[in-house]
């Protein structure tokens, strides 16, 4: 038996958008798991993933903007307002085919929405960035809370960004046997070999602004060079990197300091 068409008007259609943006934005969200990323490891199992979560985060990204009073009266803003608002619509009006076990040629309209959203939103954190500076110069005593606002913002993009990769990876990627990968994933991933590029990743671009007398080094315990754990290599690169990054440049300040409290006094 064939599906019935129903024929909906441009407003109506619009109003029912809005009404499924605002039900995906009151639902509650749960932090997504590295298990469920592992578990998405089939075309039709991170699109169903996808399906699942990436419209709520798309909705609640919207409503956090709204949240913010004034947020109409800058441009970035309403910029990121509809980013966020377009990739729901597109989402919304997408499903995965319904079939038990989709192929990749099966998910290629909802693949090109995706791809198409990914290349929208590569321009999310500078409008943002730039957003943050022209509210905080013009209400220097609310940056504290500006800033509170763009890291619960920026919370979300991490789980956005994570769903969305895994997707491209899994379509993209052949399967291999010798691969260790899941997507994004990898499943031997080896904490030595990150945290050593990453100190030499600080370390490097320390060199280039003045911070040539920071040495890094990563001290080994016995178990450590045969450690493997499932993770996001790039996401836990990133992480150490940050962390070295801000200690190096404490460590930078306070040499300085020390050194200007010696010549000082002497």
């Amino acid at each position: 038996r064939g599906l019935a068409q129903v024929s909906l008007s441009l407003d109506r259609l619009k109003q029912f958008i809005n009404a499924e943006l605002i039900y995906f934005a009151q639902r509650p969200t749960q932090p997504l798991r590295l298990a469920d990323i592992v578990q998405a490891s089939t075309p039709g199992k991170v699109a169903k993933l996808v399906h699942a979560e990436l419209p709520g985060l798309f909705a609640a990204r919207v409503k956090h903007i709204e949240s913010l009073e004034g947020w109409q009266q800058v441009p970035e803003l309403q910029t990121l307002h509809e980013i966020f608002s377009d990739s729901f619509r597109e989402l919304r009006l997408a499903d995965p085919p319904f079939v038990e076990d989709p192929q990749i040629s099966d998910l290629a309209e909802y693949s090109q929405v995706i791809y198409s959203l990914r290349k929208r939103h590569r321009s999310v954190t500078a409008l943002l960035g730039e957003a943050m500076r022209k509210m905080s110069r013009e209400d220097p005593d609310e940056e504290s809370r500006f800033q509170s606002w763009a890291d619960t913002f920026m919370h979300s993009r991490i789980s956005t960004e994570m769903l969305t990769s895994h997707y491209v990876a899994i379509i993209e990627t052949v399967p291999a046997e010798a691969s260790t990968a899941v997507g994004i994933v990898d499943m031997r991933c080896n904490p030595r070999q990150i945290c050593e590029e990453a100190a030499a990743q600080v370390m490097y671009s320390l060199s280039k602004t003045g911070g040539s007398l920071v040495s890094i080094e990563v001290q080994e315990t016995d178990t450590m060079d045969d450690l493997e754990i499932p993770y996001i290599p790039r996401y836990l690169f990133y992480i150490v990197q940050e962390l070295l990054r801000n200690s190096a440049k404490a460590t930078l300040e306070a040499a300085h300091s020390s050194l200007s409290s010696s010549s000082s006094s002497s």
